[in-house]
């Protein structure tokens, strides 16, 4: 996380720890676990729906049937749609990409720095993603980042105190007209303590202009030479959700599907609730009975 630890708490719960500290990957995970655990709740990952349809009102009124893409069902009174802003990592269309012949995945699919030990890698991107995960990669591996702009950096403390906590206090994080502000120039700013900076004057990772194609198994850069890489990993961020078609049988939608509709709509309907802030896959459903997360019909 490039964000202070006390931001990323669940409310009842707060993050272990230094709360002005960034959480490592495995840190936030052993925090979800364990609120997931305090809670008597039947909570389940990995179920994409297909469709929400209404079921026969029981006797503490509209229950719903929740139908998932691998052919089970859940029924609950209470049914939020999580779109989310992360649901569609974004794969641009770069000459070659389709046709390159050894790895290419997108920073969502990203595990471990492990896995790619000695490999020669390419980065497509310049935001805090891109750059935290060629940290870690270029501790053994030869990593680029590849860009279209120059990288930008934005101090990740000021006075002593994070930048995202100045935001808040300020309220700039939630002043649209602040961003253009925050964030002027060409290129996502990348939160740095001087630490990223002084690695990449190291030479490793080496930023360089957004390659002009791939060939075979090889990256053109812009300056001419061909280059032979093992992996080409694209940190190009994602786009909002595909659609929360899965509720359309409750006219819950736009005439064209629009999710921004579906808010308006979805207010007046007792049992729906929308989400459309939240960073969780499009198609992804809670779906809550009598205070709990839901339970299936084959649930004993």
């Amino acid at each position: 996380m490039f964000s202070p630890a006390r931001r990323s708490a669940l409310p009842g719960v707060p993050f272990p720890g230094d709360p002005n500290g960034c959480s490592s990957r495995d840190e936030v995970v052993a925090y979800l676990t364990d609120y997931a655990e305090r809670f008597d709740g039947d909570i389940r990952a990995g179920h994409r729906v297909a469709k929400v349809a209404a079921a026969a009102a029981g006797a503490s009124g509209q229950v719903f049937e929740v139908a998932t893409e691998n052919g089970q069902s859940f029924t609950a009174p209470t049914v939020i749609a999580v779109t989310g802003a992360f649901g569609r990592p974004h794969r641009p269309h770069l000459p070659g990409l389709g046709s390159f012949a050894d790895m290419v995945l997108h920073s969502s699919q990203y595990g471990r720095p492990e896995e790619f030990a000695g490999q020669r890698v390419v980065i497509a991107g310049g935001g805090n993603s891109a750059v935290q995960i060629a940290m870690e990669l270029a501790r053994q591996s030869r990593v680029t980042l590849a860009t279209r702009h120059p990288l930008r950096f934005m101090a990740q403390r000021v006075l002593g105190v994070d930048t995202h906590l100045w935001q808040q206090r300020t309220g700039l994080d939630a002043a649209g007209w602040a961003r253009p502000l925050l964030t002027g120039g060409k290129g996502i700013p990348v939160f740095d303590t001087g630490t990223y900076r002084a690695q990449i004057a190291t030479g490793n990772p080496d930023p360089r202009p957004m390659f002009t194609g791939l060939d075979g198994n090889h990256v053109v850069w812009q300056d001419g030479p061909r280059e032979r890489v093992d992996v080409v990993l694209l940190a190009t961020g994602f786009r909002p959700g595909a659609g929360a078609g899965y509720l359309e049988e409750l006219g819950a939608l736009g005439l064209d599907g629009d999710l921004s509709f579906l808010c308006s709509r979805v207010t007046g309907r007792t049992g729906i609730a929308f989400a459309p802030a939240a960073a969780t896959a499009a198609g992804s459903v809670v779906a809550a009975r009598a205070g709990r997360p839901v339970t299936g019909d084959d649930d004993p």
